[in-house]
């Protein structure tokens, strides 16, 4: 599980090839450590069951996204090294969310 303290900074922008809103998470080195052990352990319990499984991203108690972890593709779970790509509905809930994560 990763809290607040692991998110380096937060930034709202537009993915540019789907036009949808997205927030930025970098990590620190501790939350990419975490993220990846996190995902490392999905892709691990994908792998056993045989189907890919879903890790949720939530904050305040609301799930933003439900993103796959694809054994297959990852099967030593995600790296974070360039963050992660939150999808959101909108600019609104993008900038909403921004605030909310960054100090």
């Amino acid at each position: 599980m990763l809290s607040r303290a692991d998110i380096a900074s937060a930034d709202a922008d537009v993915d540019p090839s789907t036009s949808q809103s997205v927030v930025l998470l970098r990590l620190t080195p501790d939350g990419r450590r975490k993220f990846h052990a996190l995902t490392m352990h999905v892709a691990d319990a994908g792998r056993r069951r045989q189907r890919p499984l879903h890790i949720l991203l939530a904050v305040d108690g609301k799930v933003l996204s439900r993103p796959y972890v694809d054994y297959h593709l990852f099967p030593t779970g995600l790296p974070a090294q360039n963050g992660i790509q939150v999808n959101l509905s909108s600019n609104r809930a993008a900038h909403d969310l921004v605030a909310k994560l960054n100090p």
